[in-house]
């Protein structure tokens, strides 16, 4: 029960249930050697918040990151064949899945529809680049969510002053 774990570099596969209820797990590396994640490999770790699969993850379990329900971020190169069914099932937080550019709907078939529409699409040169991208991406996010967030405090404060000024007369 640790909360970041580094996956040693000549890991190939994740198996079957491997880190399944690490409940404290937020943050896991994964070696570039790794082209397999089984069923169930990661469900129930409640606290994980993002990951990034290396480009040389070719198969994703059914159910692999079932109820990550801080589950936020998910990027993967085109090396993804497919997504498993149920691969994201009830990860309730899950705001963005990066994926390659033309890769949406190949992804988005096991997905349920709101999952489908979590998908975003990045072009990209090399893996440096797709990192580069994402990041700025997440930025644009966290960016327009601070301008909302800055809008309702505005509105607030207007309604504030408008009532105020309403019981004073």
């Amino acid at each position: 029960n640790k909360e970041s774990v580094e996956i040693p570099k000549d890991i190939v596969e994740i198996d079957t249930a491997a880190f399944d209820d690490c409940d404290l797990l937020q943050k896991i590396e994964l070696p570039a050697t790794l082209t397999k994640i089984g069923k169930d490999a990661f469900s129930a770790c409640w606290a994980l918040q993002s990951i990034t699969l290396p480009e040389t993850v070719t198969s994703i379990g059914d159910g692999a990151f079932f109820l990550c329900s801080e589950l936020k971020d998910v990027t993967m190169f085109d090396s993804v064949e497919k997504i498993e069914k149920d691969t994201f099932l009830k990860c309730k937080s899950l705001g963005r899945i990066y994926v390659p550019m033309g890769k949406k709907e190949l992804y988005g078939e096991n997905l349920k529809k709101r999952q489908q529409r979590l998908i975003k699409e990045i072009d990209y040169r090399n893996s440096y680049d797709f990192y580069e991208k994402v990041e700025e991406a997440k930025k644009r996010e966290i960016k327009k969510g601070k301008i909302i967030n800055l809008l309702e405090v505005i509105i607030f404060l207007v309604v504030c002053i408008f009532l105020f000024w309403i019981n004073t007369k």
